[in-house]
């Protein structure tokens, strides 16, 4: 597995561990009823492999509305205006930023675009992700 599908793999667990409201938290990394935060989340998943748990907090903060990016993720997580929805709206924003490259199919039939200057190829019919 590359690193950014081991990465990609991190943030879905951090999103598993606290997808359910009763699951989240906020002022602590894990409670006595069992809640975490996102940075609790994060920790559980992948504290003990260090480059994926940066891998996930960097493409998390990339993914922070831009006035919250020079904030720790906690304070994000613990503002009192910040919901259960916002962290996984935040963690799906990672993820899409995240998200590993597919291969693509490409069909045989290409064009030369003569109208520009360098030599492109044009296909006649749209690439399809497998």
């Amino acid at each position: 597995m590359t690193y950014d599908a081991q990465i990609y793999e991190g943030l879905l667990k951090v999103r598993s561990l606290i997808e359910n409201p009763l699951d989240w938290c906020k002022g602590t990394v894990l409670n006595a009823s069992g809640q975490r935060c996102l940075e609790g989340a994060i920790s559980a998943t992948s504290y003990s492999t260090p480059k994926i748990y940066e891998g996930v907090r960097v493409y998390l903060r990339a993914a922070l509305p831009e006035h919250w990016r020079q904030h720790p993720l906690c304070c994000y997580n613990d503002n009192c205006t910040t919901t259960h929805q916002d962290i996984l709206d935040l963690i799906d924003r990672a993820l899409e930023i995240a998200r590993p490259c597919k291969p693509l199919t490409v069909p045989a039939e290409w064009v030369l675009d003569e109208d520009k200057s360098e030599a492109v190829l044009v296909r006649e019919a749209e690439l399809v992700a497998t």
